[in-house]
C-alpha cells in the first residue's frame, strides 16, 4: 500500500488563518498545496497512491462546534490555492493544473477526533492507546 498522509493535530486552537503575505491562505490550504508540491517533486502522480489524506486531529468538542468545517471543505481549499496561484501572474497555472488539481481529485479530507483515534487504538494497539490518552489528557489540562 502506498500512502501519503499529513496529520495536523490540534487541541486548543483552530487552524491558522493565513500568512503575512496572504491572510486568506489558511493552514489547510497550505498543507494540501505542500502535499501536491512534494508529490510533484518526487516525480509521482497522485493516482499512483493507494491513499492520500489530509487529516485534522482535534478534540470532539471542537469538531462539534464546527471549528474546522469551513477550512476543510474541498471548495475552500481549492479556492484559496487558486487565489494564491493567481497572485503569481500565471507562473503557477501549470502547477495548479498538473499537480494540485489531480491531487484534489483523489485526496481524502477528514477531521478525526482524538477520542475516536484513541478508542480505535484501544482495540488495535492498547499500549499505544494508553500512552496517547495520557498525552491527550495532559494537553487538555494545560491548553
Amino acid at each position: 500500500v502506498t500512502q501519503f498522509t499529513v496529520v495536523e493535530a490540534k487541541v486548543g486552537s483552530p487552524l491558522s488563518k493565513g500568512t503575512s503575505n496572504a491572510k486568506y491562505f489558511d493552514q489547510a490550504a497550505r498543507n494540501v498545496a505542500c502535499m501536491a508540491e512534494v508529490i510533484a517533486r518526487a516525480g509521482k502522480e497522485p493516482s499512483m497512491f493507494d491513499r492520500l489524506n489530509f487529516v485534522v486531529l482535534a478534540p470532539q468538542y471542537s469538531i462539534e462546534k464546527g471549528t474546522f468545517s469551513d477550512e476543510m471543505r474541498r471548495i475552500s481549499i481549492e479556492g484559496k490555492v487558486r487565489r494564491r496561484v493567481d497572485a503569481y501572474d500565471r507562473e503557477l497555472d501549470r502547477w495548479f493544473e498538473q499537480s494540485f488539481s489531480p491531487l484534489m481529485d483523489v485526496i481524502e479530507l477528514r477531521v478525526l477526533s482524538w477520542e475516536d483515534a484513541i478508542e480505535w487504538l484501544r482495540v488495535h494497539k492498547p499500549g499505544v492507546a494508553e500512552q496517547l490518552s495520557e498525552y491527550y489528557d495532559l494537553c487538555l489540562k494545560y491548553k
